[in-house]
């Protein structure tokens, strides 16, 4: 008696579904917790977290604007190339063409919300929606590179996205709760965003960096982060009586 075994279109869907589960766990669960970590650096008024998936959810949409502005420049990043044509997409295409399609996101998810009363909810909703944007960014690599390269997106260039916009949504927040005039503030945050951003992916571009270099950068960025959440937290109006 002949074995019956699965039939090939089983056996290809079962590995598709199998693929799709590991594409998963290797980008949206890490971005995902990401999420949470920066979330959890609020100490004193919580934001809905319905809200900040919100501000992810748009993130990762912003994307899509995102890569049909830089689309005409792909020969310009991927090959040999004038110097200063690279230079000068890497800042204007690539970094301030991405740190204002996760700023508008943060912009529509929340910026007229009666919840956004605290600097650091610029920076929460910010963090979420460069989360958001790194982690499809991180879906496209790993489906045309392989899964092997998702680990480290999930952790440097995840992080690094989070840290240019989180240093923007310092200024979000500033200009949302104590700017006079909001607008210098934001293109200001919105400027700084973009040179971090650029200068990071352009010393990466050049080949300029090892991975420990690489390492450093992303560890350097998060302390400028990490400063503007400390700052942030001090002038946080809910923190008298709660300490």
């Amino acid at each position: 008696m002949l074995k019956c075994g699965r039939r090939p279109e089983a056996r290809r869907r079962e590995g598709s579904a199998t693929d799709v589960l590991l594409l998963i766990l290797a980008t949206l669960v890490p971005g995902l917790l990401w999420v949470v970590f920066f979330y959890r650096q609020d100490r004193w008024e919580a934001e809905p977290p319905g809200l900040v998936l919100w501000a992810f959810i748009l993130g990762g949409a912003a994307i899509v604007p995102a890569s049909l502005l830089e689309t005409p420049f792909r020969d310009v990043l991927a090959g040999p190339a004038d110097p200063l044509a690279q230079l000068i997409v890497v800042f204007l295409v690539v970094g301030l063409g991405e740190e204002l399609a996760k700023f508008a996101a943060v912009y529509l998810a929340v910026w007229g919300s009666r919840h956004f009363n605290e600097i650091m909810d610029g920076i929460v909703y910010s963090v979420a929606a460069a989360l958001g944007f790194a982690t499809v960014e991180n879906v496209v690599y790993a489906t045309a590179f392989g899964l092997e390269i998702a680990p480290a997106r999930a952790f440097l260039t995840s992080l690094a996205h989070a840290s240019f916009s989180g240093v923007m949504g310092f200024y979000l927040g500033w200009a949302r709760l104590f700017a006079a005039h909001p607008g210098p503030v934001l293109a200001g945050g919105v400027a700084a965003a973009a040179l971090l951003h650029g200068a990071y992916d352009y010393v990466l571009l050049a080949g300029w960096a090892s991975p420990a270099l690489a390492l450093a950068m992303v560890g350097g960025l998060y302390g400028l982060l990490s400063r503007k959440i400390r700052t942030a937290s001090r002038l946080s109006p809910f923190r008298r009586g709660r300490e």
